[in-house]
């Protein structure tokens, strides 16, 4: 099916929900297809580089016409160690697209960052991490549709307590939500309330130290 289809992404304007179902029933296949596809793959010529200060070698392949095709990796200039690693279709960030924390005396080598895209957008879960010195835990989770913030929503603190979760709908808070802050006993519930595309809605309370102190209700407005 992909083969056939995947032109169509030349013919659909980005921002038009036909791309948007396309992207989502075809993101995976499409990244495999591309990726194995040897009419492309054998006229991407490899080039090796220097990319900036503080990184070593950086690889990539481009097509005869110069446009971004296949990975692009690049290495830490200390350590030799992988430290950023994206793929590209048509010059656009297509599929995976990570970074690493490089390794020290300290600590080893860490993912930084996991940020998927799918034709130049991103597109499912992103992920970060903190950096190995606060913990390299998982710090946030955000989920895109097509360029769009949409779905499950999670950030944490250093010390992996939960910060805020929630959902978005079309870049917007929607659904129920939770904010909370931390101090040296642990974190606490801050806020919790119910969000209506990105305007509060219903009840909403507030707390101090873990106990209730304000409470206000949101209509809709007319």
């Amino acid at each position: 099916m992909i083969r056939n289809n995947s032109h169509i992404f030349h013919l659909i304007a980005l921002d038009s929900p036909e791309m948007w179902r396309l992207m989502a029933t075809s993101f995976k296949s499409f990244s495999t297809y591309i990726d194995k596809n040897p009419h492309l793959l054998h006229k991407a010529k490899l080039k090796f580089s220097k990319f900036k200060k503080g990184y070593g070698k950086r690889i990539e392949h481009r097509l005869p016409n110069g446009v971004l095709y296949g990975t692009v990796e690049e290495y830490d200039e200390n350590t030799k160690e992988l430290a950023f690693e994206h793929h590209y279709v048509d010059g656009k960030r297509h599929g995976s697209c990570k970074s690493w924390c490089p390794s020290n005396s300290q600590f080893p080598r860490s993912l930084w960052y996991d940020h998927p895209h799918a034709y130049g957008k991103p597109h499912g879960e992103w992920k970060e991490w903190f950096a190995p010195l606060h913990g390299g835990h998982l710090a946030k989770l955000i989920t895109y549709e097509a360029g769009i913030i949409h779905g499950p929503y999670k950030e944490w603190f250093s010390n992996t307590l939960l910060k805020s979760e929630g959902q978005y709908s079309f870049s917007l808070k929607d659904g129920d939500w939770i904010e909370c802050h931390i101090d040296s006993e642990g974190a606490y519930i801050e806020a919790k309330g119910k969000y209506d595309h990105g305007k509060k809605l219903g009840i909403w309370r507030w707390y101090k130290d873990g106990v209730k102190f304000e409470r206000k209700r949101y209509t809709p407005k007319l």
